[in-house]
């Protein structure tokens, strides 16, 4: 259960919470444009350049060999029919998962939308040559960028949803 109130700074008043959603900055025009036009978002991530590993628990064994050896994989236990490692994040993400499934005629430049998920996104890799050479984060955040502005155009530029 959420414990946050929000407190408006004028007013000092608590808000209705339930009218209010989180968003990050750097989408949020974007987001706000596609509320107002009728595609109803759900959730949304601008994307985030984080170097860190996450435990991944009962991986089929039929991956294992992938894993072996590949510098993005830490073992941590091996079962009888499954193991459990460690997988460090390989990209950052834009996306917007939506309410419901839009036919859109277009989308982003760099984006994929999935229907079946009702998910827009677009990848910012962080390594290139097969996974050895780590972009800068200069790289990563430029990329992030255009990704954040290509979103915003296309919001724009997309029709009312009736």
């Amino acid at each position: 259960m959420d414990n946050q109130v929000i407190i408006n700074t004028k007013t000092y008043d608590i808000e209705n919470q339930e009218e209010y959603f989180n968003c990050d900055k750097e989408i949020s025009e974007a987001i706000s444009i596609l509320n107002k036009k009728g595609y109803y978002t759900e959730a949304s991530c601008a994307g985030h350049i984080k170097f860190i590993y996450r435990e991944q628990d009962n991986i089929d064994n039929e991956f294992l060999d992938n894993i072996k050896g590949n510098i993005h994989f830490i073992m941590l236990r091996e079962k009888e029919d499954s193991f459990d490692a460690l997988a460090r994040d390989s990209f950052a993400q834009t996306y917007i998962k939506f309410k419901n499934n839009y036919s859109f005629k277009t989308i982003p430049d760099g984006f994929e939308y999935s229907k079946k998920h009702c998910i827009l996104q677009a990848h910012v890799w962080y390594y290139i040559n097969d996974g050895i050479i780590k972009k800068s984060y200069e790289e990563i955040d430029e990329e992030l960028k255009k990704y954040q502005n290509n979103l915003l155009i296309w919001a724009r530029k997309l029709p009312v949803n009736k």
